[in-house]
């Protein structure tokens, strides 16, 4: 009778195989220790009547070793990459039927089947960068085993480094007008990008924030300036920061639109209301920097709804205002004025006006209180103000600086006259 010893734990129980061989006198019985553990083979000689005598100990060969192999020696975090688990071809690796895949202590996914001799790894692109340690737990297939005398299978721990991946960090590009605050613009969203987040992850992996910064202030001149791209404070486990630096431009603008009549002007910039004055003279565009227009369509226009221009434009590309003055003053319209981006006279030719002008300007005169038609209302508010030594330079009609019975006198002629449809 044959049986198996191990030879660390004589008292432990091992699984028998189906079968047993006879050599001569001798029944040779070769059996597997699930766990695949070391143990020797002993074999018993059986004599006369139940005399048992030792025959020679069987040595089993050195350990066979799994074999680990990445399929990308040294990946990325975010790389699609795997690890092959390469069986020995003989030996006690025929009970091995599944390996489960361990990553720092960590099983991954569910037991892997073997295929061939190998068992390949699930994806592991969501690895974390750093140093990781992948080794395989061999799982049997709970059968027995018969053939030459097992081996001892020995699994290594496969250590590699996976590299951060990297991620662009950049200042997209920003235009503001002059005398803007760049500092408030640079803090808008938007203005920082990324390019390179993997895993189908974005910004909110980060901790911290990055941050836009530039030389440029709120009375530079127009022009480019650098936007630099400060990560200090930002922190990514598994990113590589690369900053990119962007470009600040800062354009010429209109600064103010302003209605003159006899001495006095006013800012009518954004007015959403009629000019109430008989005396109208000009309508002054102010710009921030020398301008000048070559595309005719681009020069400063004061037009009706038919296209119509209304008065005489004197601009002076040298100096920063387009004049619109009238030969006789409008008593009742709707106009338009327009600008184009136009180019600024003595600097890169693309810094142009940041965007298209246009506002309306409608004059109904003796309209004090812009409602579009002329009534008693507007002799009652004038009237009011000379009480109560009010100031209110739209009911100042005739532009001396007081609101005065010269003003009620300008109305009273124009009761009913309201702007043409």
């Amino acid at each position: 009778m044959a049986e198996t010893v191990d030879q660390r734990n004589p008292k432990s129980t091992l699984r028998r195989s189906k079968r047993g061989e006879q050599t001569g006198g001798r029944r040779v019985v070769r059996t597997v220790c699930p766990s695949l553990e070391s143990f020797e083979t002993r074999q018993l000689l059986t004599v006369g009547a139940g005399l048992v005598i030792p025959a020679a100990v069987v040595p089993i060969p050195q350990p066979s070793e799994i074999e680990l192999i990445p399929s990308v020696p040294t990946p990325t975090y975010g790389e699609a990459w795997t690890v092959t688990a390469k069986l020995p071809e003989n030996g006690s690796a025929g009970a091995i039927d599944r390996v489960q895949f361990v990553v720092d202590g960590v099983e991954i996914g569910a037991p892997v089947p073997v295929k061939d001799g190998q068992a390949v790894s699930p994806a592991l692109n969501g690895l974390a960068a750093g140093v990781r340690q992948i080794t395989v737990v061999p799982l049997d297939s709970g059968e027995t085993f018969e053939g030459p005398t097992p081996l001892m299978l020995e699994t290594p721990v496969l250590e590699i480094v996976v590299a951060k991946a990297p991620l662009i960090v950049r200042a997209n590009p920003v235009a503001i007008e002059r005398f803007d605050d760049p500092a408030t613009a640079l803090n808008q969203p938007g203005v920082i990008g990324f390019e390179g987040f993997v895993n189908g992850e974005d910004p909110s992996v980060l901790v911290g924030q990055a941050i836009a910064t530039t030389s440029a202030t709120s009375s530079s001149p127009i022009g480019r300036y650098a936007i630099a791209v400060d990560v200090s404070g930002v922190v990514a486990a598994n990113y590589e920061l690369l900053t990119q630096d962007g470009e600040l431009t800062i354009h010429p603008k209109i600064l103010d639109v302003r209605a003159r009549w006899n001495g006095r002007s006013i800012s009518i910039l954004g007015l959403n209301r009629t000019l109430p004055f008989p005396t109208l003279q000009a309508i002054e565009v102010v710009f921030s920097d020398p301008m000048t227009f070559p595309l005719s369509s681009d020069r400063p226009a004061l037009v009706r709804s038919n296209g119509q221009g209304v008065g005489s434009l004197n601009f002076n590309p040298a100096g920063t205002v387009a004049i619109f003055s009238f030969a006789k003053a409008p008593q009742a319209e709707r106009l338009t004025l327009r600008v184009g981006p136009g180019l600024p006279s003595k600097t890169d030719a693309s810094l142009t006006l940041l965007r298209g002008f246009n506002q309306n300007v409608t004059i109904l005169a003796g309209d004090v209180n812009g409602d579009g038609v002329v009534t008693a209302a507007d002799i009652a508010r004038i009237r009011n103000l000379i009480a109560l030594g009010g100031s209110d330079p739209f009911a100042d009609l005739n532009g001396d600086n007081a609101v005065t019975t010269t003003d009620m006198g300008l109305i009273q002629r124009r009761i009913g006259t309201r702007l043409p449809v």
